[in-house]
């Protein structure tokens, strides 16, 4: 038995290597290219967000926590920094290496999500996407703190996107986005879209209701170790300030909500929005509707994850036909009321609002709208990456994103949605048009 064990291993890693060729060849290429890049040209640590993480690590190890504050996000990430520096001496290199293995595991695993649910053209085509996005391309060898909880959360989805959920699933996914709020918060945002997935799946209520309550358990048990630091050191499970994104980056204040929200900068997010919701609401629907639209498709901003991110509006424009595609639209009741909606928001926007900030709400909104009404239509296994999408989206709007990068957990459906554009939308298009020509 001790001989047949071996051999057993031995198989299956051969059969793996054998029938994954291409997206390991694109892995590795991917990696050495940024390992060339991170080791030979980016030679001087110029990113202070990553010093300054490295540094509340020695804090933190110092006793000195109390005395220090990380905005906006736990303190998981600088803890690895300095026990890793602990035994190697070289922060640099470890910031570096640790942007390069998260990116390369991203890489790696976004062409099995993929394959859990379209083919293999699609998969390798949309792990191309990925590894030659020009903001990823800079996370993976920056001496940045972005890409490990990403790398954790990629890997959650891996077991999401399954054709058959289990229970063990669900246990690693909650572990796994677990660890990944101690070093950032946003996997909250993945727990709430994964709950209201399950919600949605099908009617297996029973099941679903399991499914979630093992994911909240799991999640809630693998992050206490910083719930609990948080809250004895600051009295907030969360952080200790979240006042301070919103007076450094809400396009619209005024003088007395600014002293307001200072004073109660350490009340929370609610206490916040109660404190003035006219004023939150407008600068919420400006950050919704065009500002953080415009970091994704490149409405007229350089810094943008869009397919092709120096041309305007193109990134935009091959996701929704993606999108179509998957949703199956047709001339049915579904599209008719789409454009209803469209209408009504239009008419909306140009009485109520200001169409320079509010344009994104007459193609969101619609497409949302078309997306509720087309659930039944989408893979079941593809539909939790759209749900997500929708609700990191909904929430990162609360502040203005200053980097498109922080968007960067879209570009795994939007990389789906470009590549179905391109292998299953643009053929069938040509096809018909030259169908047409033919019977002409």
């Amino acid at each position: 038995m001790n001989f047949i064990q071996p051999s057993i291993n031995h198989s299956f890693i051969s059969n793996f290597f054998s029938s994954n060729k291409l997206p390991l060849i694109i892995t590795m290429i991917f990696f050495f290219s940024m390992l060339y890049i991170d080791f030979f040209h980016h030679t001087v640590w110029s990113e202070q967000d990553g010093i300054y993480y490295y540094y509340n690590g020695k804090e933190f190890f110092d006793g000195n926590a109390q005395n220090i504050q990380i905005i906006g996000a736990p303190f998981g990430t600088s803890i690895i920094y300095e026990v890793l520096n602990h035994f190697f001496a070289k922060p640099f290199e470890i910031a570096k290496g640790l942007s390069l293995i998260s990116g390369t595991v991203i890489v790696l695993v976004s062409y099995f999500i993929v394959k859990n649910i379209f083919n293999s053209k699609i998969a390798i085509l949309s792990q191309v996407f990925i590894a030659i996005n020009p903001r990823f391309q800079f996370l993976s060898f920056s001496a940045l703190n972005e890409l490990m909880p990403i790398a954790t959360i990629t890997l959650s989805l891996y077991f999401l996107t399954k054709e058959h959920l289990k229970n063990s699933h669900v246990a690693i996914i909650g572990l796994l986005l677990g660890l990944s709020f101690m070093m950032r918060y946003q996997s909250i945002f993945i727990v709430l879209g994964i709950l209201i997935f399950l919600f949605l799946r099908n009617k297996n209520h029973r099941q679903n209701l399991t499914y979630s309550v093992i994911l909240t358990l799991i999640f809630v048990i693998s992050a206490s170790p910083m719930l609990i630091y948080n809250y004895l050191t600051y009295n907030n499970p969360m952080e200790n300030d979240t006042s301070f994104y919103l007076l450094a980056l809400f396009k619209y204040q005024t003088p007395e909500w600014h002293e307001s929200v200072q004073e109660l900068r350490t009340e929370g997010i609610s206490t916040l929005f109660f404190n003035d919701p006219n004023l939150f609401l407008k600068n919420y629907l400006f950050n919704i509707f065009s500002h953080n639209p415009n970091k994704i498709f490149n409405f007229g901003t350089f810094d943008n994850l869009s397919l092709i991110p120096l041309i305007p509006f193109i990134g935009f424009i091959t996701v929704t036909l993606g999108f179509f595609y998957v949703a199956k639209v047709s001339n049915d009741k579904r599209s008719l009321i789409s454009l209803i909606i469209l209408g009504i928001v239009f008419f909306l926007v140009l009485l109520f609002g200001e169409f320079s900030e509010h344009y994104f709400a007459i193609l969101f909104i619609p497409l949302l709208s078309l997306g509720i009404l087309s659930i039944n239509k989408i893979k079941t296994n593809f539909l939790p990456l759209l749900i997500l999408s929708v609700v990191l989206f909904a929430f990162l709007s609360v502040i203005p994103v200053y980097r498109s990068y922080h968007f960067l957990l879209l570009l795994l459906p939007f990389s789906i949605l470009n590549s179905i554009f391109l292998i299953e939308f643009l053929p069938k298009i040509f096809t018909k048009k030259s169908k047409g020509e033919k019977t002409i």
